[in-house]
């Protein structure tokens, strides 16, 4: 299995469009968040059982910048500062919405590469741990496509043995999208359990009780981000009574 990680510069002008939060942030803040999140999320694909492939975006794809780095250079250094010097494969994403362009690297991994099966992982879902990743060539062995919930109508984690039609297929809201898709090509669809994403307040409040969760359980946490957010004092009983105004 090749697991794909979608990785953007770790620039506040790609992150605060991800990040409901955004606005109550700095741009330094929004970073923060967002390199710990894709930290944390890159190590544990690579700890999985699957072939880690970084798909980073170049300027061709990003918002307007004024920015001199070299977007490449700034994805490559965020994963060295991941994984340090880990040898880990590159991948430019080739395509005008990122719908396009995850359908085209699923696409061409199964069909130009034979891969038995490709799983793509969101950056911004922090508490994916390796069991999710690891339990998806098994599930795959009877269901073609494996869709893994943010609890909000998008995914965290989409895997296929197949190719699907993919226009929008990862826009809002992927998860009945994709799974209409493979419904209508007589594919055999599975789940993996819900992991929230960063992408919205309530799962931003989510992903902060799961991690005091874990850690009064004495669970593994997602460190770099439990770390952001107490850098950052975010408090999830803040968030969600924001976000209900």
């Amino acid at each position: 299995m090749i697991v794909v990680v979608p990785v953007d510069p770790p620039w506040a002008e790609c992150a605060s469009s991800r990040l409901s939060i955004a606005d109550q942030l700095d741009d330094s803040a929004v970073e923060a968040l967002y390199e710990a999140s894709v930290t944390d999320v890159l190590n544990t694909a690579h700890a999985s059982g699957g072939q880690l492939l970084v798909n980073y975006r170049d300027g061709e794809t990003l918002p307007e910048t004024d920015r001199p780095d070299d977007p490449e250079a700034a994805c490559r250094d965020l994963v060295e500062g991941a994984l340090g010097s880990e040898e880990v494969r590159f991948e430019r994403q080739v395509g005008s919405t990122h719908a396009a362009r995850m359908g085209n690297t699923v696409t061409h991994l199964l069909e130009r590469e034979d891969a038995a099966s490709v799983c793509v992982v969101d950056p911004l879902a922090p508490l994916v741990r390796r069991s999710d990743v690891d339990g998806v060539p098994m599930k795959a062995r009877r269901d073609a496509i494996v869709l893994g919930s943010d609890g909000a109508g998008d995914v965290y984690l989409a895997a296929f043995t197949d190719p699907i039609d993919f226009e929008d297929g990862f826009e809002f809201p992927a998860l009945s999208t994709l799974a209409d898709r493979a419904a209508a090509t007589g594919l055999p669809i599975g789940f993996t359990p819900m992991v929230p994403r960063l992408t919205t307040v309530t799962g931003l409040a989510a992903t902060i009780a799961g991690i005091d969760a874990r850690r009064a359980a004495g669970d593994p946490i997602p460190e770099s981000t439990a770390t952001a957010i107490d850098r950052l004092e975010l408090d999830a009983h803040v968030l969600r009574s924001e976000d209900s105004r």
